[in-house]
């Protein structure tokens, strides 16, 4: 039967203690995001009509 050789492991690392992360500031790009999701908000209040003719099918299209 084959031997196993069983290696020793320490474990100092786990005696440091974890620092958590620190909270990030407002994420620029979501930011970003948030004011063009806004503007298409706001041109669907003016023309949903429209909007929404542009994706009906004509036609058996």
């Amino acid at each position: 039967m084959a031997k196993r050789i069983q290696k020793e492991t320490t474990h100092e690392d786990a005696a440091e203690p974890i620092e958590p992360p620190t909270p990030a500031g407002p994420n620029p790009t979501a930011q970003g995001l948030d004011q063009v999701l806004a503007d298409i908000d706001d041109v669907l209040e003016i023309n949903a009509l429209s909007f929404v003719q542009g994706f009906v099918q004509k036609g058996g299209q």
